[in-house]
C-alpha cells in the first residue's frame, strides 16, 4: 500500500474511532461547550424580545422563559440572568437593547440584597462574557455547541455513568437557548450557602446609591412604556433571615418605593420553594416560580391567549 493510501486510511479510522468513542461516550452532567456557547449567545445575540427577565444567579437558575411565556404566544422572553449581576446602568442599558419597544415591552428584575451592592455592581461575569474578542465569540456562537460532542469527561464521570454510579457529590447544569439553566446539587443542603453569603457582606452593603439608581431608571422606563415588574427571588428562611440582617435591605421598603415609581412589586412566599443549596432552586421549582410569575403578570396583561 502506498504512502499515501495508509495515510489516508489511518485519517479514515481515526475519524471513524473518534465519532464512535464520542457516540458511546456518556454525556457530562456539565458541558463545558455548552456553557460557552450558552453565556456568548446569551451576550451577543440581537434577538429582541417583548418580556425580559434580569438578575443573578438566582434568576438565571430560577426563571424559565418558557414556562413564563407558554400559553402566550403573542409574548417571547428572555432570561438576562447572570453570575452576582447587580443593578447597574450598563446592564439597565443591556436589556434595554434586547428588548422589543415596538411590541409591548415587560421587564422582570430579581431583586436580591446582593445585587444592589458594589461588588455586584461591578459586574464581573457580563463584562468578562461582553468582552470578549470576535474570534471568540465567533466561534463559540457557531461552533461550539457542536463541539459539544466531544466534551471532555474525567474518567471517574465516565465510570460513574456507564455503570449507573453515582459520586458522593453531584452537581448537574443544562443550559437552553433562553438563557435558562436548569440545575441541582447532590446531595441537597439547604444551608451550604450561608457561610459564603455571610462573606459576601462584609463590607459590602446595599447602598443608597443602588438603590435611587434603580429607582430612577424604573420611573424612566415606566415613563416610556415599558411596563416594569419585580421580586425578590424565593431562597429559604434561613437565608432571608441572614440577608436582612447583615445587607441592609429592607424588602417593604423598597417595594413601596418601587411601586411608587411606577413599577409592580410581586410577593412570593420563600418558605414554599426547594433550595438545594439555600440561594437557588432545583431545576422543578425553577419552573414552578415561573408558571407562577406568569400567573400573577399575565392577569395584568392585554390580548391574553390561553
Amino acid at each position: 500500500m502506498a504512502p499515501k493510501q495508509k495515510i489516508t486510511l489511518f485519517m479514515v479510522v481515526s475519524g471513524i474511532l473518534i465519532c464512535f468513542i464520542g457516540w458511546i461516550k456518556p454525556q457530562p452532567s456539565s458541558s463545558t461547550t455548552k456553557g460557552n456557547h450558552f453565556w456568548t449567545f446569551k451576550t451577543h445575540s440581537k434577538k429582541k424580545h417583548n418580556i425580559v427577565v434580569f438578575g443573578d444567579s438566582r434568576i438565571y437558575r430560577g426563571v424559565s422563559p418558557s414556562e413564563l411565556t407558554k400559553g402566550y404566544p403573542n409574548y417571547f422572553a428572555v432570561n438576562l440572568g447572570y453570575s452576582s449581576a447587580g443593578m447597574d446602568d450598563q446592564l439597565f442599558d443591556f436589556i434595554v437593547e434586547r428588548l422589543d419597544l415596538n411590541n409591548d415591552p415587560h421587564i422582570i428584575l430579581g431583586i436580591t440584597p446582593h445585587s444592589l451592592t458594589p461588588k455586584a455592581i461591578a459586574n464581573e461575569h457580563y463584562i468578562q462574557e461582553k468582552n470578549r474578542s470576535a474570534f471568540t465569540v465567533y466561534q463559540r456562537m457557531y461552533l461550539e455547541e457542536y463541539l459539544a460532542f466531544f466534551d471532555r469527561m474525567t474518567t471517574a464521570e465516565i465510570f460513574y455513568a456507564l455503570f449507573d454510579k453515582h459520586p458522593a457529590f453531584q452537581s448537574f447544569e443544562e443550559f437552553h437557548e433562553d438563557g435558562w439553566v436548569a440545575s441541582y446539587i447532590l446531595p441537597a443542603d439547604s444551608n451550604s450557602a450561608l457561610e459564603n453569603y455571610r462573606k459576601e457582606f462584609m463590607d459590602n452593603k446595599v447602598t443608597d446609591q443602588s438603590v435611587s439608581n434603580l429607582l430612577t431608571r424604573v420611573k424612566s422606563w415606566n415613563e416610556k412604556g415599558i411596563k416594569v415588574y419585580a421580586f425578590r427571588p424565593p431562597t429559604t428562611r434561613a437565608m432571608v433571615i441572614l440577608e436582612d440582617k447583615l445587607s441592609g435591605f429592607d424588602t417593604d421598603k423598597f417595594s413601596e418605593r418601587f411601586e411608587l415609581n411606577g413599577g409592580i412589586w410581586l410577593s412570593f412566599d420563600y418558605a414554599d420553594f426547594v433550595s438545594y443549596d439555600g440561594s437557588h432552586l432545583h431545576y422543578d421549582e425553577a419552573k414552578r416560580l415561573s408558571r407562577l410569575l406568569k400567573e400573577k403578570i399575565f392577569n395584568t396583561l392585554p390580548n391574553k391567549s390561553s
